[in-house]
């Protein structure tokens, strides 16, 4: 069975422009127990959401708070892919 893999490029189809800083691109590693575990520390769904991202990025909340919606939502997407099993069938331990 194959799994995505550990991380992904995310082509940004709106760069961001932060202290003279273009981020055309996102460099997006899986998640970790460790990064579930220092997110769900914050108070809202959304403050967990941007600690989430923001750890899974290396970039600061307030860089991942200028990115556009359709972006922001496409690296939703990359980010809910980690978590999926490649194809339909799912595994199950088998007991002997």
């Amino acid at each position: 069975m194959s799994y995505p893999m550990g991380s992904q490029v995310l082509v940004l189809v709106h760069p961001i422009a932060v202290d003279g800083r273009e981020i055309k691109e996102l460099n997006v590693r899986r998640p970790k127990v460790r990064d579930n575990l220092i997110a769900s520390k914050k108070e809202t769904d959304a403050d967990r959401e941007m600690a989430m991202m923001s750890l899974l990025t290396g970039e600061d909340d307030e860089v991942l708070q200028e990115m556009d919606m359709l972006d922001f939502e496409a690296l939703q997407q990359v980010v809910v892919g980690f978590r999926k099993k490649d194809g339909s069938k799912s595994e199950t331990s088998k007991k002997a």
